[in-house]
C-alpha cells in the first residue's frame, strides 16, 4: 500500500503536529508540576511555623499568668502590701478556724520584733495564742494553721485542763508560733525582677 504525496504530507503535517502538542504539554505541565510541588512544601512550612508560632504566643500567655500569680503571691506573703498585715491575716485565719473547730482564741500576743528566725528572704516574728477548747480540737487547730496562706510555724504548744468534763475535757493551751512575712522591700526587688 503506497500513499501519494499528498497524503504522506498530510501525515507528516500530522505527526508534527503531535510532536509539537505533546512536547508543548510536557513543556508546559513538567515546570508547572515542580512549581506546584515547591508550593505545596512552603504551604506545608508555613502551617509548622504558625502551629509554632501559636504554641509560643498561648505559652506567653501562660507565662503572663504565672507571673501574676507569682506577683500577687508575693504581695500576699508581704502582709497584703502593708507593714502589720500578716497579723491581721493571722487573726483572721484563726476566728475562722476557731469557728470551725469549736475552740476560743482567748489571747494573742505578737512578739515586740522580728527575731533572727529566717527561712530564706522570709522574718519571722513570735506570736503568743492561748487556746480554749477540746483536745481533738486543739490538735485540729495546730495541725491546720500550717497548710493556708498565712506563714505560720508552730513551734512548741502546752496543754493544761481548764475544765473536768466526763467526756471532753477542755484544755487551755499556750501556744508559740513563729510568723514568716516576706519584708516589703524584698517583694518590691522581687516584683521588679518579673517585669
Amino acid at each position: 500500500m503506497s500513499l501519494d504525496k499528498a497524503a504522506q504530507t498530510r501525515m507528516a503535517w500530522l505527526f508534527a503536529a503531535l510532536v509539537f502538542f505533546v512536547g508543548g504539554g510536557i513543556m508546559t505541565w513538567w515546570p508547572a508540576s515542580r512549581r506546584i510541588a515547591e508550593l505545596r512544601a512552603h504551604t506545608e512550612e508555613s502551617l509548622d511555623q504558625t502551629a509554632a508560632i501559636a504554641v509560643k504566643l498561648h505559652r506567653a500567655r501562660e507565662l503572663r499568668a504565672a507571673k501574676a500569680r507569682v506577683r500577687a503571691d508575693l504581695h500576699r506573703l508581704a502582709g497584703g502590701g502593708a507593714e502589720g498585715t500578716a497579723d491581721g491575716a493571722l487573726l483572721q485565719l484563726l476566728d475562722a478556724e476557731s469557728r470551725g473547730l469549736h475552740v476560743s482564741i482567748e489571747a494573742f500576743t505578737p512578739g515586740n520584733a522580728p527575731q533572727a528566725k529566717q527561712a530564706g528572704p522570709l522574718v519571722g516574728r513570735s506570736v503568743t495564742l492561748a487556746v480554749r477548747g477540746p483536745f481533738r480540737s486543739i490538735v485540729a487547730l495546730l495541725a491546720d494553721l500550717p497548710k493556708h496562706d498565712v506563714l505560720v510555724g508552730i513551734d512548741d504548744a502546752s496543754l493544761q485542763t481548764a475544765l473536768p468534763r466526763p467526756r471532753a475535757p477542755v484544755l487551755s493551751a499556750t501556744v508559740h508560733a513563729t510568723l514568716y512575712a516576706l519584708p516589703l522591700a524584698e517583694v518590691s526587688d522581687r516584683v521588679r525582677t518579673l517585669r
